[in-house]
């Protein structure tokens, strides 16, 4: 529910910012089970994983989309939706690992967003503003819903599957 949202601080300020926040949000929201003294902190942290995901998700989207074209374009989404899935396999065999130490020890896994965040604004050009060229949006995410109100019901039904 808050990609859109994060597409327009995306089209305000460019991908680089809002794509390393996200994952910094990502890792500490996650990496929080580490410490957090109970269930209704790990739900909150919980909370904090899902935004910093929803930028990750909707920033490498649009980083791909602006930095690529054509072929390569291709090719790059491949690799992403690739490394998606391999993550998706490894991802919980290593946290099941980590479990067997504590269960705090398996959130851990989630702190790879923190140094990747800081990558990302070594790594991506600053210049790397999505609708930069003449089809670019404009006017307010209320406006874009009242023209369209499709988009937000897909996205509503797209939420459960998405969690």
């Amino acid at each position: 529910m808050v990609s859109p949202v994060v597409g327009r601080a995306i089209d305000r300020w460019g991908v680089r910012i809002p794509l390393a926040a996200g994952l910094v949000l990502y890792g500490f929201g996650g990496g929080a089970g580490l410490v957090v003294p109970g269930y209704a902190w790990l739900i909150a942290s919980r909370f904090v994983l899902g935004l910093g995901a929803a930028v990750v998700f909707t920033g490498t989207t649009v980083a791909v989309l602006t930095l690529y074209q054509g072929r390569t374009r291709d090719r790059v989404m491949g690799w992403r939706t690739t490394a998606a899935t391999v993550g998706g396999v490894l991802w919980p065999l290593l946290a099941g690992a980590l479990g067997g130490v504590s269960w705090h020890a398996a959130f851990g896994v989630y702190l790879i967003g923190v140094p990747l965040g800081a990558a990302v604004l070594v790594a991506l050009p600053k210049a790397a503003t999505p609708g930069s060229g003449t089809g670019r949006a404009q006017g307010s995410l209320l406006r874009l819903l009242r023209a369209s109100p499709v988009l937000f019901v897909w996205r509503a039904s797209c939420w459960p599957a998405a969690r």
